[in-house]
């Protein structure tokens, strides 16, 4: 379909062997992959190298007996995308299935279908099928929600054969919670508010239909889920996972060595997993890699556990980031021996298992919605910079009121600066966007106790 080259270097950079142009052009008299569009003849091609597989499994399958598993990276039915509406990029369903994949999708059958390519996290069942995305995503997405059920809760054991049943039962997701509750209608064309501000400062005087007020009285999904505690069954997670090299001649193997709360694992204090003890983490070096945690009097433990333990970087639950310098913060960890019987920190979190975070140390309350603004000021050597909303008005309560305490301090101390502008470190930058004063940005506003 055109339209869509721009955004996605894919266009530009895949170079396709002249075989498969060649087949193309002999089903459809031409090739095309860019701006003028793409050819259906390049997923039929794909398509087709499914075909002997398809076969087989349809003439050995039994459905009282067997769980059937299948997976692709692009999206076999739109049914499980948000709609354009949503969206900030809305030709991305342009380029995230095609229609010779939802066909043999359907045909298959499978009893899961897992996919991938939109890093929107969704449990849901279309037709009596069931399709699942359980996308890690990148440390920004893992921080806005897009993929918080996954960095808050851990990897998705999708079929474990020792229990009853097999298959893990449906999981809660933002977006899952929103297909569930609204069928698609692709007569809803209200765009969120998001959206709007987003179209309205890159298209100056466009006239888009409704107004945010009516998006509200239309099906939408609720507030983001910002906690998934309580809302899942830890049987089906997977807790702990180590990855060995092995290298045999010129063959390098990767064996993936992991426990679920299903099964003990006898390296853990008093072969129990689910042991946990509190105390103050010391300090943490993320250059060094390490930390100590200092345990708290009255636990019951062996005689030769130390108080002071030492952790290590992949033993800091950080929700999928990266451990950053910390000193002198309460946490709850496991203990576990190493074969050269040394007790060292499992899985250290902050009290009642929540993950270590900036937004959870800070006690940092994210607002609901984008905004929009442009950079006034970005110190890219120390790590900070200032940023100017384009609409004050459109601010949460909250931020506003944040907004003037603080002006009214620096202002005792002498520090004022333009009233309205919002501080943000590096750490807040989405990974890969190169800043500079001038540029328009969109962004979420968070308050914190800092």
């Amino acid at each position: 379909e055109p339209d869509v080259e721009m955004p996605w270097m894919d266009f530009r950079a895949c170079s396709w062997p002249q075989e498969l142009t060649d087949e193309v052009r002999a089903r459809e008299g031409d090739f095309k992959f860019g701006q003028e569009g793409t050819s259906r003849g390049i997923s039929e091609v794909f398509a087709a190298v499914n075909e002997p597989w398809l076969s087989l499994i349809s003439c050995r399958r039994d459905p009282s007996q067997q769980v059937v598993i299948s997976f692709s990276h692009f999206l076999p039915r739109q049914e499980i995308f948000a709609e354009k509406r949503f969206l900030i990029e809305s030709r991305l369903p342009k380029v995230s299935g095609s229609e010779a994949l939802e066909e043999q999708v359907k045909r298959l059958k499978s009893d899961i279908h897992v996919f991938g390519h939109t890093h929107l996290t969704v449990d849901h069942v279309v037709d009596g099928q069931r399709f699942v995305q359980w996308a890690l995503g990148s440390p920004s997405e893992q921080k806005s929600g897009v993929s918080r059920a996954v960095s808050q809760t851990g990897m998705l054991v999708l079929f474990d054969g020792a229990a009853e049943p097999g298959v893990v039962p449906q999981q809660e997701t933002f977006w899952g919670n929103y297909f569930r509750k609204y069928p698609r209608d692709l007569d809803e064309t209200c765009p969120a508010p998001w959206v709007r501000r987003m179209l309205e400062h890159k298209h100056k005087g466009i006239e888009l239909p409704f107004d945010d007020d009516y998006f509200r009285s239309r099906p939408r999904p609720g507030p983001s889920i910002e906690d998934y505690s309580g809302r899942f069954d830890p049987y089906w997670r997977l807790c702990v996972f180590m990855f060995v090299l092995l290298a045999t001649g010129s063959e390098v193997g990767v064996v993936m060595s992991m426990w679920s709360p299903a099964f003990a694992d006898s390296q853990l204090e008093s072969s129990g997993q689910n042991l946990r003890y509190t105390g103050e983490l010391k300090f943490y070096d993320p250059v060094r890699e390490m930390g100590y945690v200092l345990m708290d009097e009255g636990f019951d433990v062996s005689a030769d556990v130390p108080r002071e333990l030492r952790v290590e970087r992949p033993e800091v639950n950080c929700s999928g980031g990266n451990p950053f310098k910390m000193e002198q913060v309460r946490v709850e960890f496991g203990i576990w021996k190493t074969p050269k019987s040394q007790h060292k920190v499992y899985n250290m979190t902050l009290p009642g298992g929540v993950p270590i975070t900036v937004a959870a140390i800070e006690n940092r309350i994210t607002h609901e919605g984008s905004l929009s603004g442009k950079v006034r000021v970005w110190n890219w050597s120390q790590g900070w910079g200032l940023v100017q909303p384009f609409d004050l008005s459109s601010f949460p309560a909250p931020v506003l009121l944040r907004m003037q305490e603080l002006h009214a301090v620096a202002i005792a101390r002498g520090k004022a600066r333009e009233e309205g502008l919002l501080y943000f470190r590096k750490e807040d930058v989405v990974e890969g966007v190169k800043l500079h004063p001038g540029m328009d940005v969109l962004f979420d506003v968070y308050t914190d106790d800092k």
